[in-house]
């Protein structure tokens, strides 16, 4: 989350900037409209300022530069073919333009009992006849399709709704979902629309669409407004910003939104879910108590307070937690400087600060989800095995690793060239207050694991993992001698999806530093055993300590965490496999979370289909000096936590 969250800022925002939303300032904020249901929302006061200061920005410079005109023109296609056979609108993008007069906000709703939809409600005051015309358009465009269209009335307007019955081809039918009651797919879906007392609204439930229609003469109870999670979060990020404005702003309730996600996507779109994994992300997250983060939100800024962004986000998550949500407890630390060890030219740097033994001694019931296949009692009998087992490590997890590891992680990112699916390159440190036992623990650990190898590199001992003979094929990281963890019936299954999964393929562990260090390849661990001078570290770095500096002016007195990003070159990777088409079965950070997103959380080993294609880009060379870096700050807080975020220009 800490290295990706500036990346997934710019994509909200260019995402608003082509989708059906091109507004400016409003009357009544949106929330006051929208049903108290609403699971996600997406809300600008003024696009027409908006879209000049993304303009003004150096990732605005680099989509609008003769070198991308081509991708531009590919992927406006590329969407557009995509929209022209979609039941929301049937819209190509520039029809958005110059519409609305206030806010627009676009939601996700998902009342009880029914299937989740989209809507969108915009405030088109002094823009009726460009409103008018939108419709007309919207008439065509949706008759060419086939679409019917009917007028309908409803009480809580004395405008009619405009109905359209749109054709849905197979592959874009949504099928039952479970807790829903509808009926099983149909030929047609419909959408509507209405423009009533200067708002224009589209939605894809009449019963959605009604519900807001009856807040349009007076602010009413039980809207998004009402929400106490949505009042927390926008009232944090007010108070931070001193009550400003906000270019953007935007709330989810995270489990619940991302379930209702995944309940709006076509099945051709869905991967199979992993069969020995009966569950889905949400519903094991969800049992295990981690529905305690009832929102999260944030505003944006571009080209504010000399930044290219600014960034708030507050998730709120009141306690007593239960289960493993205990884990989440990172306390506020004093000491974010990249250690001597951490070379110059990595491309992300992370640290925080977590209770390591109490996220050890909460693990177990996500552990039983996972691997237990909900089987209470599985973490235990790991642990058990460990220290009984003859033939095992014998060794008292807790007692004898755990307990002696500090609290501080810090996480590095860097890649290896060519760029293939897996260059990116990453390593996961914890600190040891006790260096000796903690060697010693890991050290009964791997000598009783078949699958890995000693090795030493200078004057320190490490451990990596064999790979097998034969085309170089990669084995899981298993621990020999320790109590089954998958049932019978999904032995072969589970030997099936292994050449699938190949967790952890390159892994290598060492303690070295004072840190007890978990590197994706040897090569990253043995990068940071070579002796550094101080220029050769991050913390020296010119581009690292202006960030660092920044991010200490930015007000947040306590910090359970920071991170530092260098764009280009966290981007690259991920930019090249895109090029290559490539993306989706890449193993970077970036990717894996993009995957996760637009697979709707939903678990599958399988690569999704890439949803564009990049071909057109240009090569990285002409875009790196678009990208400059940006930092995070973290604090916990009493009832979840902040985070504050900066990009720079390029330097």
């Amino acid at each position: 989350m800490l290295r990706t969250i500036t990346a997934l800022w710019m994509g909200t925002i260019a995402l608003v900037l082509i989708t059906p939303a091109a507004p400016a300032r409003g009357a009544r904020p949106v929330e006051n409209l929208l049903p108290a249901a609403t699971k996600g929302l997406t809300a600008v006061p003024d696009m027409p300022a908006l879209t000049e200061k993304w303009n003004a920005t150096q990732w605005g410079q680099l989509v609008a530069d003769p070198i991308m005109k081509p991708f531009r023109e590919d992927l406006r296609k590329q969407i557009d073919a995509r929209m022209t056979g979609s039941v929301r609108l049937g819209l190509k993008l520039e029809d958005f333009r110059g519409v609305a007069g206030g806010e627009v906000g676009v939601a996700l709703v998902a009342p009880q009992g029914i299937t989740p939809s989209q809507i969108v409600v915009a405030d088109v005051t002094g823009h009726l006849p460009q409103a008018a015309a939108l419709l007309e358009k919207i008439d065509k465009n949706l008759g060419s399709q086939g679409a019917k269209r009917s007028m309908t009335k409803v009480p809580e307007t004395q405008d009619p709704v405009i109905r359209f019955d749109v054709p849905v081809a197979e592959e874009q039918r949504r099928a039952p979902r479970n807790g829903v009651t509808q009926p099983a797919p149909v030929d047609t879906e419909p959408v509507f629309y209405c423009l009533t007392q200067n708002y224009l609204l589209a939605a894809e439930d009449l019963r959605v669409l009604r519900d807001t229609l009856s807040r349009l003469p007076a602010d009413q109870p039980e809207s998004l407004a009402d929400s106490p999670a949505f009042k927390m979060v926008m009232a944090r990020c007010a108070q931070d910003n001193g009550g400003r404005v906000p270019q953007l702003r935007w709330f989810m309730v995270p489990l619940d939104y991302f379930e209702a996600s995944q309940a709006t996507t076509p099945e051709s779109q869905r991967l199979p879910r992993v069969t020995r994994r009966k569950k889905s992300n949400v519903e094991i997250f969800r049992e295990n108590g981690f529905e305690a983060m009832q929102g999260a939100g944030g505003y944006m800024d571009l080209l504010e307070d000399g930044y290219e962004m600014l960034h708030r986000t507050a998730v709120y998550a009141p306690q007593p937690y239960r289960d493993s949500m205990r884990m989440m407890k990172f306390p506020n630390g004093k000491e974010f400087a990249p250690q001597s060890w951490v070379p110059r030219d990595v491309s992300t740097y992370a640290t925080f600060y977590i209770d390591v033994v109490n996220a050890f001694d909460h693990v177990g019931p996500m552990f039983d989800a996972y691997v237990g296949q909900g089987q209470e009692g599985i973490w235990e009998e790991v642990l058990a095995g460990l220290k009984e087992d003859p033939q095992g490590p014998k060794i008292d997890l807790r007692e004898e690793l755990v307990v002696h590891l500090g609290n501080r992680v810090t996480i590095l990112t860097d890649y290896v060239t060519p760029i293939a699916a897996d260059s990116e390159r990453n390593l996961y440190a914890i600190e040891a207050k006790d260096p000796a036992q903690v060697r010693k623990a890991v050290k009964k650990i791997m000598d009783a694991d078949k699958t890995v190898r000693q090795r030493k590199v200078g004057n320190e001992i490490i451990w990596e993992v064999v790979q097998t003979e034969g085309g170089g094929r990669r084995q899981r990281v298993r621990m020999e001698n320790v109590p089954k963890l998958v049932p019978d019936e999904f032995d072969d299954e589970f030997d099936e999806e292994e050449e699938q999964e190949r967790i952890f393929p390159n892994v290598a562990v060492g303690v070295v530093h004072g840190q007890l260090m978990i590197a994706s390849h040897p090569d990253m661990l043995i990068k940071v055993l070579q002796p550094l001078e101080a220029r050769e570290t991050l913390a020296r770095a010119v581009d690292f300590r202006i960030v660092d500096a920044e991010l200490s002016k930015l007000g947040l007195a306590e910090q359970c965490g920071r991170a530092f990003s260098r764009t280009d070159e966290e981007l690259y990777p991920s930019y090249e496999l895109f090029r290559q088409g490539k993306l989706p079965s890449a193993q970077t950070m970036f990717a894996k979370l993009l995957n996760n997103v637009l697979n709707g959380g939903k678990n599958s080993d399988a690569p999704r289909k890439a949803e564009f294609q990049g071909q057109q880009l240009p090569a990285f060379d002409a875009v790196r000096n678009y990208l400059g870096p940006d930092g995070t700050a973290i604090a916990s807080e009493p009832n979840g936590w902040f985070f504050k975020g900066i990009m720079l220009k390029k330097l």
